[in-house]
């Protein structure tokens, strides 16, 4: 049976290879705003950009988009599931990108997993 993670920012999470895990990532409803995996992986988590380059270490399982219920807010929730396929210590950077800044703005999270068979 696999187990179903929450991933944080805070620590390691521990997990076993061939488990999988969601990450939920707050961000604006606005098409410029958006969320991506960064490092080995480079893929947008909307729904209509999930080019994924593969990892040796994990693999992206599947992307979504929660909308606020009952209003029109101005943020939701992207999620992303992944599976960690190898043994060790995994670090996952996704980036919160504002293309329409005068500048690149952008946020970065990083979380940790480690994984035993």
């Amino acid at each position: 049976m696999v187990e179903v993670h929450t991933l944080s920012q805070e620590g390691v999470c521990n997990m076993r290879v061939k488990d999988w895990c969601r990450v939920n990532l707050r961000c604006s409803l606005s098409s410029v705003s958006r969320w991506r995996l960064k490092g080995y992986n480079r893929v947008s988590l909307f729904q209509h950009e999930r080019t994924l380059t593969a990892s040796p270490h994990w693999r992206l399982r599947a992307t979504g988009y929660v909308t606020p219920r009952g209003g029109s807010g101005a943020t939701g929730i992207q999620w992303f599931e992944f599976e960690v396929m190898n043994p060790g210590l995994h670090e996952i950077n996704v980036e919160h990108v504002y293309p329409w800044a005068a500048r690149h703005i952008s946020q970065t999270q990083s979380y940790k997993v480690q994984a035993t068979i």
